[in-house]
């Protein structure tokens, strides 16, 4: 039976950059995360990764992601980001992605 290894990525806005170094390092050794799960910026790299995305595409994603916009912050909302108001970035980078994809 393959070895199954899991990644758990967390959150901290920046962090996302430093994960998906992370991620290079594991690929370039031949370390295969087969589950993936973060939370917050983590849970965006994880999602990035688990729909086949390489390290430097999610570094494009960060780049033509307006991530400090201030109209997207969620003001009188839990969380620093209104997630409602990327949902059309994010629909760019997960086109036909569903919950029940899972």
């Amino acid at each position: 039976m393959a070895e199954k290894i899991g990644m758990v990525l967390s959150g901290g806005g920046v962090r996302a950059i430093a994960h998906i170094g992370f991620i290079q390092v594991l690929l370039e050794n031949n370390i295969i995360p087969t589950q993936v799960s973060g939370t917050s910026a983590g849970a965006l790299v994880s999602a990035l990764y688990a729909n086949g995305y390489t390290p430097e595409e999610m570094l494009n994603f960060f780049k033509e992601t307006p991530i400090l916009k201030l109209s997207l912050y969620a003001y009188g909302k839990p969380g620093i980001m209104d997630s409602e108001k990327y949902i059309d970035y994010f629909k760019k980078f997960f086109k036909n992605d569903s919950f029940e994809s899972l």
